[in-house]
């Protein structure tokens, strides 16, 4: 079950995404990355704002029979920008007939959800105005669940986003394009993401995915991104 699971695509600059699921996620997000497989949204979006400034997240880990249920799951309650259709599993062109969306519907409405799976939720919706219908999708899932008052606080807390203005936002794209980047394991200093990532040999956007955490983190290794090189006895490699 490692490498099976559902993944969302996120566009950093502004918050859209795509959701998908596969049996080879490792494959699946090179496709992508590479224009092998990727739809026509997703495809104009990473020639718009460039490749560096989207990310690859795993939502959840699970069985190959459960890809379709969990992925129908995650776009309804992310409502994805990027995907064409709104139906898991489907193809252009293709329609699902009235049974199946009511078993997959039905699946989902009795799904349970794990904390894990709350707290990502919680992450990926940072910033985002959910209508009213969104709204009311997410109380029927999370009907029966009984939440404190300073829980319901610190939920409401979290979820006031901050708007960017495009100035900020060319500003950030051009800081992710040339900032430094330190590898506090092994102490050394590159010159650019791009080239961290050839030397350490992993994909540059999970460097990027390691600056938005919380311990800096990603493969065994720690990174720190320089803005501004200060007097030091480490060398550029």
């Amino acid at each position: 079950m490692g490498n099976c699971g559902v993944y969302e695509i996120v566009n950093l600059i502004n918050n859209k995404r795509y959701v998908g699921s596969s049996k080879d996620l490792k494959t699946r997000m090179a496709n992508h990355f590479s224009g092998r497989r990727s739809n026509p949204h997703m495809q104009c979006a990473m020639r718009k704002y460039g490749i560096e400034n989207f990310v690859f997240n795993v939502l959840e880990y699970v069985q190959e029979e459960d890809l379709i249920r969990v992925e129908q799951f995650y776009i309804d309650t992310l409502k994805p920008e990027y995907n064409i259709c709104s139906v898991a599993g489907s193809r252009l062109g293709v329609s699902m007939s009235e049974e199946a969306k009511a078993k997959i519907s039905k699946a989902v409405k009795e799904r349970v959800i794990s904390d894990e799976t709350r707290e990502r939720l919680r992450q990926a919706n940072l910033g985002k105005k959910a209508s009213d219908e969104t709204r009311k999708k997410l109380s029927e899932v999370h009907t029966g669940v009984k939440l404190s008052e300073e829980h319901k606080r610190r939920i409401g807390d979290a979820n006031r986003g901050k708007k960017h203005s495009d100035e900020s936002k060319s500003k950030m794209a051009a800081n992710r394009s040339t900032c430094k980047v330190l590898c506090l394991t092994n102490n050394t200093l590159y010159e650019s993401v791009k080239h961290a990532a050839i030397s350490l040999n992993i994909n540059l956007m999970s460097i990027y995915y390691a600056f938005r955490k919380a311990d800096k983190s990603i493969h065994g290794y720690v990174f720190e991104r320089i803005e501004k090189l200060e007097e030091s006895n480490l060398e550029f490699v």
